[in-house]
C-alpha cells in the first residue's frame, strides 16, 4: 500500500509540475484563459502568474514526507476551485479553453475536464489516507534531516529515476493528446457531409455555415483578395501588396491553437533576419484582445481578423497553423503548408534557408 501512496505522490507532483511550468512558458495564453474564465480584468495579470507558481509549489511539497500532507491538502483545494470554476462556466453556457497544460494541451472545458480533476483529487485523498504510512518510510526512502539515518544511495537513485519516468510519461501523454486532438479536428472536417465543421473551434465573432469542404488552390491560380480589419484599426487588402509588387506569406492561425502560439513567437525573429524578404500577413480570428496578446512583436497592421473562416475557406485551409506563399503578381506560389513544421519549411524554402525552429 505504501508503494501505491508514493506512486500517487509522484504522479500528482508530476502533473502539477508540468501544468505550472507549461503555463509559465505561455504567459499570454494563461492570461487569455484566466480572462475567459471570468476573472476580473484587474486580477488577470496577477492570477496568471500566481496560479502556476501555486501549482509548482504543490508539486514540490508532494515529494518530501514532512510536507506531503500539506501538498495533498493544497492540491485538493486548488482542484476544487478548478472544478467550481468549470461548473460555473458550463452552467452559464460558456466553454472557454482550460489551458490546463499551456502550449502542450488546451481544449474547451467539459465533463472530461471535470473527470480528470476528480481523478487527481482521488490521488490526493489516497495520499492523505496513507500519510501515516509515509511518515514511517521517511528514514528508509527520503532520509530527511533530523529523522534518522539517510536512505541508501541506491534507494535514492531508484526514487529519482521513478520520478523522472513519471514526469516523462506525463509529458508524452500530453503530446499524444494534443496530436490526437488535431487529428480528430481534421478528420471531422473530412467526414462532414455537406457542411464543414471548423477544425479550430467556433469563433467569438459569429458562426458561418460552410456549404462545402475548403479546397486548396492550385499553384499559379489567382490569389483571392480580401479586405479585413487589422489590429491597428484600419482595413487591410491583399491587393495592396500586389500593387506594390510585394510577395506575401499568408500565415493562418487561431488564438486558441497551441502550435500557433509557438509559431507566432518565432515570426518576429524570422522577419528581423529577412527585412527585405516577403511580407508577412497573419490571418487570425476571434477576440481582438486575445490576438493582441498572441501576436506581440508583430506589427498590428500585419495581423488581420476574419469574421469566422471565410478567408481560410477561400484558400483551402483546413487547420492551423497553415501558410500559403503568394507571389508578387498575386498568384498562388505554393501548396498549403499545414502544421508548424511545414510552415517553417515553407518560410525557409522561399528564403533559401534551412528549415529549423526560427
Amino acid at each position: 500500500m505504501d508503494v501505491l501512496i508514493i506512486a500517487a505522490s509522484l504522479i500528482l507532483s508530476a502533473v502539477f509540475l508540468l501544468s505550472g511550468a507549461s503555463k509559465l512558458m505561455d504567459r499570454a495564453g494563461s492570461q487569455t484563459a484566466v480572462r475567459d474564465f471570468g476573472v476580473p480584468s484587474v486580477l488577470v495579470p496577477a492570477t496568471a502568474v500566481l496560479l502556476p507558481l501555486a501549482e509548482l509549489s504543490i508539486a514540490c511539497a508532494l515529494i518530501p514526507n514532512r510536507t506531503v500532507v500539506w501538498g495533498a491538502r493544497a492540491a485538493l483545494v486548488l482542484l476544487g476551485i478548478f472544478i467550481a470554476g468549470i461548473v460555473l462556466n458550463m452552467v452559464q453556457g460558456r466553454r472557454p479553453d482550460c489551458h490546463c497544460f499551456g502550449l502542450l494541451h488546451s481544449e474547451p472545458i467539459g465533463w472530461p475536464t471535470i473527470a480528470r480533476n476528480l481523478l487527481l483529487m482521488l490521488l490526493a485523498l489516497m495520499i492523505l489516507g496513507g500519510s501515516s504510512g509515509l511518515e514511517n518510510l521517511r528514514d528508509s526512502v527520503f532520509g530527511l534531516v533530523g529523522g534518522g539515518q539517510s536512505a541508501p544511495e541506491s534507494v535514492r537513485l531508484i526514487t529519482l529515476v521513478l520520478a523522472g519516468m513519471v514526469a516523462m510519461a506525463t509529458l508524452h501523454l500530453m503530446l499524444v493528446m494534443q496530436e490526437e486532438r488535431l487529428l480528430n479536428r481534421r478528420l471531422s472536417v473530412l467526414a462532414a457531409p455537406g457542411a464543414a465543421a471548423s477544425p479550430v473551434g467556433q469563433s467569438d465573432r459569429g458562426r458561418r455555415a460552410l456549404d462545402a469542404l475548403p479546397v486548396a488552390l492550385d499553384v499559379g491560380a489567382r490569389a483571392p483578395d480580401f479586405h479585413l480589419p487589422c489590429l491597428a484599426g484600419s482595413d487591410v487588402s491583399l491587393a495592396e501588396n500586389f500593387s506594390a509588387g510585394q510577395a506575401t506569406f499568408l500565415i493562418f492561425v487561431d488564438p486558441t491553437c497551441g502550435p500557433c502560439s509557438q509559431l507566432l513567437r518565432e515570426l518576429p525573429t524570422w522577419k528581423s533576419a529577412h527585412p527585405h524578404g516577403p511580407d508577412l500577413l497573419v490571418v487570425s480570428r476571434g477576440d481582438e484582445a486575445a490576438n493582441r496578446a498572441k501576436t506581440m512583436g508583430i506589427a498590428n497592421d500585419r495581423v488581420v481578423l476574419q469574421h469566422d473562416r471565410e478567408v481560410s475557406f477561400a484558400y483551402g485551409i483546413q487547420g492551423t497553423p497553415s501558410a500559403v506563399f503568394v507571389t508578387p503578381d498575386g498568384t498562388i506560389g505554393s501548396p498549403v503548408a499545414g502544421g508548424i513544421g511545414a510552415v517553417r519549411a515553407l518560410l525557409a524554402k522561399e528564403s533559401n534557408d534551412e528549415p529549423h525552429s526560427i
